[in-house]
Protein backbone atom coordinates (compact mmCIF):
# COMPACT_ATOMS: atom_id res chain seq x y z
CA UNK A 1 0.00 0.00 0.00
CA UNK A 2 2.77 2.40 0.83
CA UNK A 3 4.23 1.69 -2.01
CA UNK A 4 1.21 2.18 -4.33
CA UNK A 5 0.77 5.51 -2.67
CA UNK A 6 4.22 6.56 -3.22
CA UNK A 7 4.43 5.96 -6.87
CA UNK A 8 1.16 8.00 -7.14
CA UNK A 9 3.06 10.78 -5.09
CA UNK A 10 5.91 10.36 -7.47
CA UNK A 11 3.79 10.43 -10.86
CA UNK A 12 2.41 13.89 -9.52
CA UNK A 13 5.56 15.46 -8.88
CA UNK A 14 6.69 14.03 -12.26
CA UNK A 15 4.04 16.19 -14.39
CA UNK A 16 5.52 19.29 -14.77
CA UNK A 17 8.89 17.52 -15.41
CA UNK A 18 7.06 15.60 -18.63
CA UNK A 19 5.87 19.20 -20.42
CA UNK A 20 2.34 18.58 -19.38
CA UNK A 21 0.73 21.25 -17.27
CA UNK A 22 -2.79 21.38 -16.14
CA UNK A 23 -5.19 24.10 -17.85
CA UNK A 24 -6.97 26.40 -16.38
CA UNK A 25 -10.86 26.99 -16.85
CA UNK A 26 -11.75 30.80 -17.72
CA UNK A 27 -15.15 31.75 -17.27
CA UNK A 28 -16.58 33.11 -20.50
CA UNK A 29 -17.29 36.71 -20.63
CA UNK A 30 -20.48 38.35 -22.11
CA UNK A 31 -20.83 42.23 -23.08
CA UNK A 32 -23.38 43.93 -21.46
CA UNK A 33 -25.33 46.94 -22.22
CA UNK A 34 -27.68 49.47 -19.97
CA UNK A 35 -30.15 49.46 -21.98
CA UNK A 36 -30.49 45.28 -21.85
CA UNK A 37 -31.68 45.76 -18.43
CA UNK A 38 -34.30 48.59 -18.64
CA UNK A 39 -37.80 47.93 -19.05
CA UNK A 40 -39.49 49.40 -22.10
CA UNK A 41 -40.80 52.62 -20.44
CA UNK A 42 -37.42 53.38 -19.23
CA UNK A 43 -35.67 52.99 -22.47
CA UNK A 44 -38.61 55.69 -23.56
CA UNK A 45 -37.62 57.64 -20.79
CA UNK A 46 -34.08 57.33 -21.52
CA UNK A 47 -34.32 58.25 -25.28
CA UNK A 48 -36.72 61.59 -24.67
CA UNK A 49 -33.84 62.53 -22.47
CA UNK A 50 -31.28 61.86 -24.60
CA UNK A 51 -33.12 64.37 -27.46
CA UNK A 52 -33.72 66.51 -25.11
CA UNK A 53 -30.23 67.28 -24.84
CA UNK A 54 -29.50 66.96 -28.37
CA UNK A 55 -32.11 69.70 -28.75
CA UNK A 56 -30.53 71.75 -26.01
CA UNK A 57 -27.14 71.72 -27.59
CA UNK A 58 -28.49 73.01 -30.93
CA UNK A 59 -30.36 76.14 -29.34
CA UNK A 60 -27.08 76.66 -27.66
CA UNK A 61 -25.15 76.34 -31.30
CA UNK A 62 -27.84 78.61 -32.59
CA UNK A 63 -27.04 80.88 -30.07
CA UNK A 64 -23.82 80.73 -29.88
CA UNK A 65 -23.84 81.55 -34.05
CA UNK A 66 -26.68 84.92 -33.51
CA UNK A 67 -23.69 86.00 -31.59
CA UNK A 68 -20.71 85.69 -33.92
CA UNK A 69 -23.34 87.00 -36.35
CA UNK A 70 -23.81 90.34 -34.91
CA UNK A 71 -20.30 90.68 -33.88
CA UNK A 72 -19.31 90.27 -37.38
CA UNK A 73 -21.89 92.86 -38.11
CA UNK A 74 -20.44 95.18 -35.44
CA UNK A 75 -17.45 94.68 -37.42
CA UNK A 76 -18.66 96.50 -40.09
CA UNK A 77 -20.44 98.87 -38.85
CA UNK A 78 -17.77 100.19 -36.83
CA UNK A 79 -16.88 103.71 -39.05
CA UNK A 80 -20.33 104.06 -38.60
CA UNK A 81 -20.74 103.10 -35.05
CA UNK A 82 -17.58 105.08 -33.90
CA UNK A 83 -19.15 108.29 -35.29
CA UNK A 84 -22.25 107.60 -33.76
CA UNK A 85 -20.59 107.29 -30.19
CA UNK A 86 -19.09 110.89 -30.58
CA UNK A 87 -22.47 112.62 -31.37
CA UNK A 88 -24.21 110.26 -28.38
CA UNK A 89 -21.04 111.38 -26.34
CA UNK A 90 -21.72 115.41 -27.27
CA UNK A 91 -24.98 115.21 -26.67
CA UNK A 92 -26.11 112.78 -23.87
CA UNK A 93 -25.01 115.20 -20.92
CA UNK A 94 -27.76 117.79 -22.43
CA UNK A 95 -30.23 114.99 -22.35
CA UNK A 96 -29.27 113.92 -18.40
CA UNK A 97 -29.42 117.91 -17.51
CA UNK A 98 -33.01 117.85 -19.19
CA UNK A 99 -34.01 114.56 -16.97
CA UNK A 100 -32.55 116.16 -13.67
CA UNK A 101 -34.37 119.72 -14.34
CA UNK A 102 -37.79 118.22 -14.86
CA UNK A 103 -37.74 116.36 -12.12
CA UNK A 104 -36.43 119.09 -10.43
CA UNK A 105 -39.45 121.35 -11.79
CA UNK A 106 -42.04 118.78 -11.38
CA UNK A 107 -41.31 118.49 -7.59
CA UNK A 108 -41.19 122.48 -7.37
CA UNK A 109 -44.13 122.97 -9.21
CA UNK A 110 -46.11 121.00 -6.87
CA UNK A 111 -45.63 122.95 -4.12
CA UNK A 112 -46.96 125.95 -6.04
CA UNK A 113 -50.34 127.45 -5.64
CA UNK A 114 -50.94 129.73 -8.50
CA UNK A 115 -50.15 129.51 -12.26
CA UNK A 116 -48.05 133.07 -11.80
CA UNK A 117 -45.97 131.33 -9.35
CA UNK A 118 -45.54 128.21 -11.87
CA UNK A 119 -45.07 130.62 -15.41
CA UNK A 120 -42.11 132.45 -13.34
CA UNK A 121 -40.32 129.49 -12.21
CA UNK A 122 -40.61 128.45 -15.73
CA UNK A 123 -39.40 131.22 -17.50
CA UNK A 124 -36.28 131.76 -14.59
CA UNK A 125 -35.79 128.00 -15.75
CA UNK A 126 -35.40 128.66 -19.20
CA UNK A 127 -33.32 132.13 -18.40
CA UNK A 128 -30.52 129.84 -16.71
CA UNK A 129 -30.94 127.18 -19.58
CA UNK A 130 -30.07 129.49 -21.86
CA UNK A 131 -27.29 131.61 -20.39
CA UNK A 132 -25.19 128.26 -19.33
CA UNK A 133 -25.94 125.95 -22.93
CA UNK A 134 -27.13 127.81 -25.54
CA UNK A 135 -24.69 128.51 -27.10
CA UNK A 136 -23.42 124.68 -27.37
CA UNK A 137 -26.41 123.82 -28.48
CA UNK A 138 -26.69 125.87 -30.91
CA UNK A 139 -23.66 124.72 -32.43
CA UNK A 140 -25.57 121.27 -32.63
CA UNK A 141 -25.60 119.57 -36.39
CA UNK A 142 -28.78 118.40 -37.78
CA UNK A 143 -28.01 114.82 -36.95
CA UNK A 144 -26.09 115.52 -33.23
CA UNK A 145 -29.61 117.75 -32.94
CA UNK A 146 -31.96 114.80 -33.76
CA UNK A 147 -29.96 112.32 -31.18
CA UNK A 148 -30.34 114.96 -28.53
CA UNK A 149 -34.42 114.92 -29.23
CA UNK A 150 -34.23 111.15 -28.94
CA UNK A 151 -32.58 110.62 -25.78
CA UNK A 152 -34.32 113.59 -24.26
CA UNK A 153 -37.20 111.06 -24.55
CA UNK A 154 -35.40 108.08 -23.51
CA UNK A 155 -34.09 109.87 -20.42
CA UNK A 156 -37.54 112.05 -19.25
CA UNK A 157 -40.05 109.51 -20.82
CA UNK A 158 -41.75 112.31 -22.61
CA UNK A 159 -40.95 113.90 -26.09
CA UNK A 160 -40.18 117.33 -26.43
CA UNK A 161 -43.20 117.72 -27.83
CA UNK A 162 -44.79 117.03 -24.68
CA UNK A 163 -42.22 118.61 -22.45
CA UNK A 164 -43.29 121.94 -23.98
CA UNK A 165 -46.66 121.56 -24.37
CA UNK A 166 -46.86 120.12 -20.43
CA UNK A 167 -44.96 123.52 -18.93
CA UNK A 168 -45.74 126.31 -21.74
CA UNK A 169 -48.76 125.26 -23.67
CA UNK A 170 -50.32 123.78 -27.07
CA UNK A 171 -49.19 126.74 -28.51
CA UNK A 172 -45.94 127.20 -27.56
CA UNK A 173 -45.10 123.30 -28.53
CA UNK A 174 -46.71 123.27 -31.82
CA UNK A 175 -44.60 126.94 -32.49
CA UNK A 176 -41.45 124.73 -31.80
CA UNK A 177 -42.08 121.91 -33.75
CA UNK A 178 -42.89 123.99 -36.83
CA UNK A 179 -39.31 125.60 -36.21
CA UNK A 180 -37.80 122.20 -35.55
CA UNK A 181 -38.99 121.12 -38.91
CA UNK A 182 -37.51 123.67 -41.09
CA UNK A 183 -34.13 122.10 -39.97
CA UNK A 184 -35.34 118.61 -40.79
CA UNK A 185 -36.25 117.83 -37.06
CA UNK A 186 -39.15 117.16 -35.20
CA UNK A 187 -40.28 117.28 -31.57
CA UNK A 188 -42.81 115.10 -31.35
CA UNK A 189 -40.58 111.54 -32.75
CA UNK A 190 -40.58 109.33 -30.00
CA UNK A 191 -37.50 107.00 -29.36
CA UNK A 192 -37.97 104.02 -30.32
CA UNK A 193 -35.28 101.16 -30.52
CA UNK A 194 -37.41 98.32 -31.14
CA UNK A 195 -38.62 99.78 -34.57
CA UNK A 196 -36.25 102.65 -35.82
CA UNK A 197 -33.09 101.75 -37.01
CA UNK A 198 -30.61 104.73 -35.61
CA UNK A 199 -32.57 104.25 -32.76
CA UNK A 200 -31.40 100.47 -32.14
CA UNK A 201 -27.66 100.77 -32.96
CA UNK A 202 -28.11 104.49 -30.18
CA UNK A 203 -29.25 102.33 -28.04
CA UNK A 204 -26.40 100.04 -28.65
CA UNK A 205 -23.76 102.61 -28.36
CA UNK A 206 -25.12 103.96 -25.22
CA UNK A 207 -24.88 100.81 -23.20
CA UNK A 208 -21.93 99.91 -24.45
CA UNK A 209 -20.14 103.53 -23.42
CA UNK A 210 -21.72 103.07 -20.08
CA UNK A 211 -20.92 99.75 -19.52
CA UNK A 212 -17.33 101.34 -20.70
CA UNK A 213 -18.05 104.65 -18.69
CA UNK A 214 -16.93 106.63 -21.30
CA UNK A 215 -20.13 108.49 -19.75
CA UNK A 216 -22.05 108.87 -16.85
CA UNK A 217 -25.06 106.65 -16.34
CA UNK A 218 -28.25 107.70 -15.58
CA UNK A 219 -30.91 105.58 -15.20
CA UNK A 220 -33.40 106.06 -18.16
CA UNK A 221 -37.36 106.43 -18.39
CA UNK A 222 -37.34 103.82 -21.03
CA UNK A 223 -35.19 101.12 -20.72
CA UNK A 224 -34.42 98.22 -23.29
CA UNK A 225 -32.92 95.10 -23.18
CA UNK A 226 -30.31 94.27 -25.82
CA UNK A 227 -31.12 90.95 -26.83
CA UNK A 228 -34.83 91.92 -27.09
CA UNK A 229 -34.16 94.58 -29.52
CA UNK A 230 -31.85 92.32 -32.00
CA UNK A 231 -34.30 89.71 -31.79
CA UNK A 232 -37.13 92.52 -32.92
CA UNK A 233 -35.01 93.97 -35.40
CA UNK A 234 -34.53 89.78 -36.75
CA UNK A 235 -38.03 89.68 -37.47
CA UNK A 236 -38.23 93.26 -39.05
CA UNK A 237 -35.75 91.88 -41.68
Amino acid sequence: MKTFFFAVLLSIAALPLSGKSVEKSTPETTSFRVGDTLTPAAQQRLQDLKEKIQERDKKIQEFRDRIESFKAEMREKMPYLKKLAKKVRKVYPYAQMAADRLLLMEQAMDTMKTIKEKERYIQQTQQYIESHFAEQLKNLTQSEGRILLKLIHRQTGHTSYQIVEELRNRWYAWTFEKVARLFHLSLSTPYDPLRDEEDFWTEIVVQILEKKQKITPQKPALQFEIWRLYNEREKRY
